[in-house]
């Protein structure tokens, strides 16, 4: 695939978390309820730097003071991932 200056944009990027946290909670969906009891604690409660860990902060490789503006973006790819994971988790609209 040809990557254009489209696919960069933040309006893409943040529908690509969106759609992978949708698949995790897919996954997560067709566990028992321990299971998915057990997963969400891990996420969000022991280790919450996990979803960190799968954000593109090496696109933003600036000071706090320089990048305001890409860490609003870091934020919304988060809130994106985690919106798409209770949804697809969920199998409804959370918004």
């Amino acid at each position: 695939k040809n990557l254009s200056p489209d696919d960069f944009s933040i309006t893409a990027v943040s529908n690509y978390y969106y759609n992978l946290g949708f698949q995790d909670g897919l996954i997560l969906s067709s566990k028992n309820a321990g299971a998915k009891q057990l997963e969400i604690w891990k996420r969000f409660v022991s280790s919450p730097e996990l979803l960190d860990n799968e954000l593109p902060r090496w696109l933003f490789r600036v000071t706090p003071q320089q990048g305001s503006e890409h860490l609003e973006q870091l934020v919304l790819l988060k809130c994106k991932y985690q919106v798409g994971f209770y949804e697809g988790m969920l199998g409804k609209n959370v918004l």
